[in-house]
């Protein structure tokens, strides 16, 4: 049909050539970015996989680079053992010269002069040999990496299939053998039967297993402190009355005292020699005890258990014993068969030591006999009394605080610490700021003993003493280890064979550096494999097949002239309706 309002054919050529024009260019995009994908609508799931792909190869080229960079390290620990080889060869070379008779003192002097400046430099070399600020050759400096150094191949340490373990090793004088131990020892509750820790500080670490007392000898670097005294037993007097067929009243608020007098009756409680406040009417008014200011007031007035008791933790608040055990609420309830009677005891490790006595004449006990405390009971037997670990440990510097140097010099200081694992448990730690020679082995340098008892245990009840590993910065004490000399001829026999050791630990290291760096070229080239190959299966999803895009917009663009060719013709048709119209 021939109008002039609506031009159907114009509205449909515009149409296909609108589709012809984004197709030509979605075309030129994909040739000039060289991507099939450029955007999420492109292909959604390709891209996906794409930028997956990508993440890859980039963490796969920085594991080649990671590899490449610990070559790197290994190389520069491996070129200051070369030059520590050498010193060992002459070092070896001057103890096989000083161990023969043909020299003098004199001459074996000048010797080991030369050879103390050697093993000097030995440990110069390996406390200074570093590759961005990392020592592999100086185990102690880095205690940070566990003795051993990670290497992320690509996937992240998380991957342990990822990462290649790099030990370091001593190989400083002392640590091959041939100076004496820097450093301090630590002990370590960690072998056999003796493993244990606490979660908790404060918790329980030791307990005095069944005695009233027992003290812990403690010998740090030689020297002996003061016995540490486990008074863990908190010595108990208990009140079961003046006789044992009359152990106190049945209720705590049964008449347990009497006052006979009719007198203002008072009273005054002594607990391991110190004195309460004296009990008397106004001291219960004023602390709130009415019952105790009638009873004490009345003729024949009772006082009950419980104003006993309330009474006499009101006079001792704020107290403390000989030992410094703390007095507060000193005073408590005890329950012998059917009746109920009163309990003394401190609230701390200290022992009460002196009498329990109540001194008045104006009171009897409730049969009406009189008030005699000499019957009174030392609970000990079988009590297990205990000692936390922050306790132990205050306990052990107090008993250090009289010594300043231990044997070789070094300042003894706060020798006990709470010692942390990593996994958050506690132990007990005894260090001693001091180095070590050979003639202070590891379990000289430190030890625990009871004295002459096994009662104190660790609260697991594992024995304190045994085998508790002795450790020095984290790897095993070695003992027996001096400073090599070659001053004399036995010396510099004896230094042979040491040199003979240091010479084969070096060479064990060394070889593990040189095979470690074949293993991480080795891994550097299946990194690089893999990357490749990821790479191509990115440009299998991603790239774009430049002769199938070529053609596909030659097509386009024969399709948008046309278009535009029959749109221009399909605007001219209502032209056509006007010659009818003339």
């Amino acid at each position: 049909m021939l109008s002039i309002k609506n031009n159907i054919m114009a509205s449909n050529a515009a149409r296909h050539l609108g589709t012809s024009y984004n197709s030509l260019s979605k075309s030129v995009e994909r040739l000039s970015s060289g991507l099939r994908i450029n955007s999420a609508k492109d292909d959604a799931a390709g891209l996906a996989v794409r930028e997956l792909i990508r993440a890859d190869v980039a963490a796969l080229r920085q594991g080649s680079r990671n590899a490449a960079d610990a070559v790197s390290m290994l190389q520069t620990a491996e070129g200051g053992l070369a030059v520590i080889d050498d010193l060992l060869v002459r070092m070896r070379e001057l103890a096989e010269q000083a161990a023969t008779g043909s020299y003098s003192a004199a001459q074996r002097t000048i010797m080991d002069e030369e050879f103390q400046q050697l093993a000097g430099e030995i440990t110069r070399i390996s406390e200074n040999t570093e590759f961005n600020n990392n020592n592999l050759l100086n185990e102690a400096v880095e205690a940070s990496q566990s003795g051993a150094f990670k290497i992320s191949l690509g996937n992240g340490s998380s991957d342990t299939a990822q990462v290649i373990s790099i030990d370091s090793a001593d190989m400083t004088a002392s640590g091959l053998g041939l100076g004496t131990p820097t450093g301090t020892y630590e002990i370590y509750a960690l072998t056999g039967t003796n493993a244990y820790y606490v979660t908790d500080a404060d918790a329980s670490y030791i307990r005095n297993n069944g005695a009233v007392s027992r003290a812990l000898e403690i010998q740090v670097d030689q020297i002996l402190a003061n016995k540490v005294d486990v008074a863990v037993a908190n010595r108990v007097k208990e009140s079961f009355t003046h006789a044992t067929e009359a152990l106190g009243s049945a209720t705590v608020d049964a008449a347990y005292w009497l006052n006979d007098t009719g007198a203002d009756a008072k009273f005054t409680v002594t607990i391991d020699g110190i004195a309460g406040e004296e009990v008397n009417a106004a001291f219960a008014t004023a602390n709130g005890l009415s019952g105790l200011a009638t009873a004490l007031t009345d003729d024949e007035g009772v006082v009950t258990l419980q104003d006993v008791k309330d009474a006499i933790n009101l006079s001792f608040a704020g107290k403390v014993g000989q030992s410094g055990q703390s007095l507060e609420n000193v005073a408590d309830y005890v329950t012998v068969g059917a009746n109920i009677g009163l309990k003394i005891e401190a609230n701390d490790y200290g022992a009460l030591t002196g009498d329990i006595s109540i001194n008045t004449t104006q009171l009897t006990w409730a049969d009406d006999s009189a008030i005699d405390v000499t019957d009174w009971t030392v609970e000990s037997a079988g009590y297990d009394g205990e000692m936390s670990l922050n306790e132990l440990v205050a306990a052990v510097n107090t008993a250090y605080s009289g010594d300043t140097n231990g044997v070789n010099g070094g300042t003894m200081g706060d020798v006990a610490s709470v010692g942390t694992l990593a996994d958050g448990r506690m132990y007990l730690k005894l260090t001693a700021n001091n180095a070590y020679a050979d003639s202070l082995p590891a379990n000289w340098a430190f030890d625990i003993e009871t004295d002459g008892s096994d009662d104190v245990k660790f609260a697991n009840g594992a024995d304190l003493t045994g085998n508790l590993a002795w450790v020095q910065d984290g790897a095993p004490a070695t003992g027996g280890m001096t400073s090599a000399s070659i001053g004399t001829q036995d010396d510099a026999a004896a230094s042979v064979a040491k040199l003979d050791a240091a010479i084969a630990a070096k060479d064990t290291y060394r070889a593990h550096l040189g095979y470690m760096m074949n293993r991480l070229e080795a891994a550097a080239s299946v990194v690089d494999i893999q990357s490749e190959n990821l790479l191509a299966a990115e440009s299998r999803v991603s790239d774009v097949d430049v002769a199938t895009e070529m053609a596909a917009m030659t097509r386009n663009q024969v399709l948008a002239q046309a278009g535009i060719s029959m749109l221009a013709q399909a605007n001219s048709m209502p032209q056509m309706a006007l010659k009818l119209l003339g």
